[in-house]
């Protein structure tokens, strides 16, 4: 990829982080969820396309227990906020298995996955 694409992937993958992260704030039932407002601060910043992490990992970097952060997790997904991605995850050293997840677009089903400055036109001609 040359450079000038590899910048517009960064600027267009940085864009999707803080507008999934800021659509997830705005959701009114996160609010009574305060581990679960971390867990998304947590997956914005890991996230690469994909992010990748453990429970273990999060409640050691967010100072929550495991358990909570399970339910966390339990949370977004049922609102719609991550999904389990399905690509195959290596183990890393010492044996820990990291799940990946991708971005969701939550209860409203918003979209996250076209780039900023797409050339793609929905309006009528």
């Amino acid at each position: 990829m040359d450079p000038a694409a590899q910048a517009a992937y960064q600027r267009w993958r940085q864009y999707l982080r803080f507008q999934w992260h800021e659509a997830v704030l705005k959701d009114p039932a996160i609010h009574a969820w305060p581990s679960a407002i971390a867990l998304a601060g947590h997956v914005m910043h890991r996230f690469k396309g994909y992010a990748q992490f453990s429970i273990a990992s999060a409640a050691k970097a967010l100072g929550f227990e495991e358990r909570t952060l399970k339910r966390a997790r339990k949370f977004l997904q049922k609102r719609g906020w991550i999904r389990p991605d399905d690509r195959p995850v290596k183990r890393g050293a010492g044996g820990w298995r990291a799940n990946r997840y991708v971005l969701a677009g939550g209860p409203e089903d918003l979209l996250f996955d076209q780039p900023a400055n797409s050339d793609s036109d929905d309006t009528d001609a």
